[in-house]
């Protein structure tokens, strides 16, 4: 099995200079030649693993012994504008779900995360060395999970990355959902969040241009496409700037229904924390992801992690951190 999901990005790039863009299918022996030319960290795998690999999670396939780039490929190809050949976390998030709901390797993750117990303090599912209780399953899947960013690793603890914590309770058998059903329930989740970020950044440079702040309105930016790991997705202003610099940062919920519920990771936690009364949860209910739009207003929550933890109207489960609403309010905000 492939070792490296860096290996992903040779062979694309490979098969990509080979075709010149134009997405030819090229012969395999051809492109095992071009990822020899490629020295990664000084590696030099044996490729047929990595063409094995992405042909099964239809990244690419295989016609006559040529290989061309499935619609799956062309977008780890545009996640990595930069064609770099370390993985980029945009592309770590579109893999992990295909690895996730792939069938092969289905059998091997479960019996990985059945090991992992419940830590209602995490919010997420934990293994720990010293709990004596061996790892079962394939340990290049083990290792592809945590390189994929499924799992992440603490000391001799193991634990379940907040993003895959439904899926991974689904795999234990906490949830009884088909793979196809839970295909669907991640799409929507990914589409309508993606929907929910756009109409907030059009709101939120109608809210600036109401205001006469005009010139911040041009510059309110949606950077969730280029940093995951950022803590919040949309950089903008609270009104006008005498020096332009970004002072609101905006991390967007979105969900299909009104209710005010949304989960919330350790990671943006961490950062509202750190940026107080800067930060912002704007939660967009109503989404309609095959129109693309809602009908709702963005609700607005300042300072969240001083607002949400001090007030009695909100409700907690841990599954990632799950946030509710117990009853309308207006506006939550720190005067």
């Amino acid at each position: 099995m492939m070792q490296n999901i860096n290996e992903i990005n040779r062979l694309l790039l490979a098969i990509s200079e080979l075709s010149r863009g134009k997405n030819n299918a090229i012969p395999e022996s051809t492109v095992i030649r071009q990822c020899k030319n490629i020295v990664l960290l000084g590696s030099l795998p044996d490729h047929k693993d990595t063409i094995d690999f992405c042909i099964e999670l239809k990244i690419i396939r295989r016609e006559n012994n040529r290989l061309k780039i499935e619609h799956l490929g062309k977008t780890l190809l545009d996640a990595n504008p930069g064609k770099y050949y370390e993985f980029t976390e945009n592309q770590k998030i579109i893999v992990a779900k295909e690895f996730i709901l792939n069938r092969v390797f289905y059998t091997d993750i479960r019996k990985i995360i059945i090991s992992f117990n419940a830590n209602e303090e995490l919010g997420t599912f934990v293994w720990s060395n010293s709990d004596g209780i061996p790892i079962e399953g394939n340990r290049d899947v083990l290792n592809l999970m945590m390189q994929l960013g499924i799992l992440e690793k603490n000391g001799f603890i193991l634990f379940v990355n907040q993003n895959y914590v439904s899926a991974m309770a689904n795999l234990k058998g906490l949830e009884i959902l088909s793979l196809k059903k839970l295909r669907e329930i991640l799409d929507k989740k990914i589409e309508v969040g993606n929907i929910a970020e756009d109409l907030i950044v059009l709101y939120e440079r109608k809210r600036l241009e109401s205001i006469g702040a005009t010139e911040e309105s041009k510059l309110v930016k949606k950077i969730s496409d280029l940093n995951v790991s950022a803590g919040y997705d949309i950089l903008s202003f609270d009104a006008k700037s005498s020096d332009l610099n970004y002072d609101r940062f905006i991390e967007a919920k979105g969900s299909s229904n009104n209710l005010i519920s949304f989960e919330w990771s350790n990671n943006e936690m961490r950062k509202a924390k750190n940026l107080g009364i800067k930060y912002w949860i704007y939660f967009l209910g109503g989404v309609n992801d095959k129109k693309k739009s809602s009908e709702e207003k963005p609700f607005l929550i300042q300072d969240p992690y001083k607002t949400i933890f001090e007030n009695p109207n909100f409700d907690f489960e841990y599954s990632g951190l799950k946030v509710k609403l117990k009853k309308p309010l207006e506006i939550i905000k720190i005067d």
